[in-house]
């Protein structure tokens, strides 16, 4: 730790950590302001959560152990890569990216939500916090439409058009293509009877199992795929 609180500075060097430092920082200037006369009630609240997270109600001071918590705390707080204002999103996402690329695991250090709200409020002002939160629910509507509308529509879709169009090209072939044998029979007389009327049984089987082919062929097509390919 290389945040001295008596003087209220961090030194930097090859072995500080400037931003588990101003994290210590931060809270610590919380504190101090916590206890003065004229304190506002926001920071009096918001030290409260900190105090009962901590266990400490801080007026000797915060331990190593509080320091520790905290570092590690507001580096996953940074690490999670979501700001509480747009001006300070830059920032995050570069520590969010940073520690990603130097395999930094901080999931297991995030703090509680209610803290998390106070490190929010040390950052940025409630019309900056409220700004912010606000677009990001418009960005989460934006991304959620997409898919939404695109349900909506497919529900809408009668079951015909809601087959694949493997499906409705087997379909079609299936029935069109007896549909144009059995024209073809009774035009052309392939068997020379004079009429299809006059056909008899085999002849009648024949056309049958021409008929079928498109029929049949889909259906061993379709386990094939399901049962060997």
């Amino acid at each position: 730790m290389s945040y001295d609180a008596k003087t209220r500075t961090i030194t930097v060097n090859q072995d500080s950590d400037f931003i588990v430092d101003s994290g210590y920082y931060f809270v610590d200037t919380l504190r101090k302001l916590a206890f003065t006369s004229n304190a506002p009630p926001q920071i009096k609240s918001d030290w409260q959560v900190i105090a009962a997270w901590l266990d400490n109600e801080g007026q000797e001071g915060l331990s190593d152990y509080d320091g520790e918590l905290i570092g590690t705390a507001w580096k996953a707080y940074l690490g999670a890569g979501i700001a509480p204002s747009r001006e300070l999103q830059p920032l995050f996402d570069s520590v969010h990216e940073q520690y990603k690329r130097d395999g930094v695991e901080y999931d297991s250090a995030k703090p509680p939500v209610e803290v998390k709200r106070v490190f929010d409020r040390l950052l940025a002002t409630e019309a900056e916090i409220r700004a912010n939160s606000k677009n990001d629910r418009n960005a989460e509507k934006d991304r959620s439409e997409p898919p939404l509308k695109s349900l909506q529509s497919e529900g809408k879709k009668s079951w015909w058009r809601r087959q694949s169009r493997n499906f409705r090209r087997w379909a079609f072939v299936s029935v069109a293509w007896p549909i144009a044998v059995f024209f073809f029979v009774a035009i052309f007389d392939p068997f020379n009877n004079g009429s299809w009327r006059y056909m008899d049984d085999e002849e009648y089987i024949q056309m049958f199992t021409v008929m079928a082919v498109p029929f049949l062929t889909g259906i061993v097509s379709h386990l094939y795929t399901k049962w060997v390919k």
